[in-house]
This record gives C-alpha cells, structure tokens and sequence, in this order.
C-alpha cells in the first residue's frame, strides 16, 4: 500500500523516509495520533525491504541486482533514518546503500558517530553504510558518486514547520 511504486531499495529506503517525516508520531500536527498508521508503514517497509533489499537503481536509471548480499536489515536502516529524520538544516541523500548527511552538521557529529556515521574530509559529508567500511570509492566527488550509484535526496522538513 505504501510502497506500492518501488522497483529497488533506493525507491524503498527513500519512500520510508518520506513516510517518517510525514507519519511519526513525533510530528504529531493537529492532535492526531499516528502510532497505528507508523505501525503499518513500519510492518509493510520489513516486508518490502527484504524484497529488494539487493535491487538497486544505477545512475542511469537502470535496476540490477547485486552480486553479494546485503546483510543490512530493515530495522537497522529505519533505526537510522528514525535518528536523523529531525535534523535540521542538513541534506540527507541515499546514493547507492550510503546514507550521506551534509549542510550544517557540526550540532550532530556526537549523534552521527554514535550510529556510526564516518566524516568524509573531502566530500564534507558524513557517510553511514551498514556493510563492512571500505575505501574503494575514496577518490570520487560527491558528483562522481551521484553519477555512478544514483542518488535520491530525501525531503525533510524544519523543525520550525513541524510545531
């Protein structure tokens, strides 16, 4: 029902987030309670997230499934996601199975270490990945990255304009 659109986990981990941002409860506007229909979100993302969790879209917009299997779980990326989904003035981007958060992330470094977020110098972007932490793509651009892997900026929304 939610995710009825998503063709990879790149359409799933950013549907998730958009449905955090507009379901937690935590973002209650109007008085209304929103547990029940997070609760649904959440049992319909472990389903679908397992799914596609090894489809991906590339920069071009094609799908192709992994050859090594992610062993990231559904409530490990919604654990994270439920972390930063407040943060404001920062730019969450999901290229590839890589959360990236960049802008003005000084007020959450303590936050994204503790979830295990690494600070990126060169790309001045923290970055989370769930698979052991590797190198590879050390020496690309943050646009290098985007053109390779696709990318996906997640919406979120102030503070401000959640009270």
């Amino acid at each position: 029902m939610y995710f009825y659109s998503c063709l990879c986990i790149e359409d799933v981990k950013q549907t998730y987030h958009g449905l955090v941002v507009k379901w937690h409860p935590d973002n209650n506007r109007g008085g209304t309670d929103t547990t029940k229909i997070m609760q649904a979100i959440n049992a319909e993302y472990e389903i679908v997230f397992g799914r596609f969790k090894n489809v991906h879209r590339n920069a071009e917009g094609s799908i192709y499934t992994a050859s090594k299997d992610s062993d990231e779980t559904a409530a490990e990326f919604a654990e994270v996601i439920e972390k930063i989904v407040h943060f404001v003035n920062c730019r969450i981007e999901i290229i590839g199975n890589w959360i990236w958060v960049s802008g003005n992330t000084r007020h959450y470094k303590e936050i994204l270490k503790n979830i295990g977020f690494r600070w990126s110098p060169d790309k001045t972007a923290w970055a989370y990945h769930k698979d052991p932490y590797r190198k590879r793509y050390s020496g690309y651009s943050m646009d290098e990255l985007r053109n390779k892997f696709g990318s996906t900026e997640v919406k979120t929304e102030s503070r401000a304009a959640l009270n």
